[in-house]
């Protein structure tokens, strides 16, 4: 996933936010949905607009991109006037895309409390659902890029 952009070419990996693991996320969201608006945090797909397409978490905000270089100009402009404290929690399927995003916020925008799904929604389907047995706050398919192409995790439509 390098594009090779000048965004990219430019950021440290491992300044990226707090790779916060399933279950923690899991917990989070929920805890949000229990609490009024003003702390909720802001809730990014970073996929591709066909994955979000077949699914995703509750409340989240789609970036509604053909691809993954048209990033980085939908995500300034979703946080132009955005305090910098604010909560920003962001997923992808496997974890890289959101690691890029992550970067990207933190330091070319300078965001100081984002959090990324640590493992993707790969990982978060397999600790919720299969080890914890909890319901999925992720909803539909998740667009996986094997042969398989979807891994249903709810039975919602989009």
């Amino acid at each position: 996933l390098n594009d090779n952009t000048e965004e990219e070419q430019q950021l440290d990996w491992q300044s990226a936010g707090y790779d916060m693991p399933p279950l923690e996320w899991h917990q989070t969201l929920k805890e949000a949905e229990k609490n009024n608006a003003t702390t909720t945090p802001i809730l990014l797909d970073c996929r591709n607009k066909y994955e979000t397409d077949m699914g995703k978490f509750e409340n989240a905000e789609p970036l509604n991109t053909d691809n993954f270089r048209e990033s980085w100009d939908v995500i300034e402009e979703r946080l132009l006037n955005t305090p910098k404290d604010t909560p920003i929690m962001m997923y992808c399927t496997g974890g890289i895309r959101c690691v890029k995003v992550g970067a990207y916020v933190t330091q070319k925008l300078g965001f100081a409390n984002v959090s990324r799904l640590a493992g993707g929604i790969i990982a978060y389907d397999r600790k919720i659902q299969k080890e914890e047995k909890e319901n999925s706050i992720f909803k539909g398919t998740n667009f996986v890029f094997d042969g398989r192409l979807g891994r249903t995790i709810t039975d919602d439509d989009f």
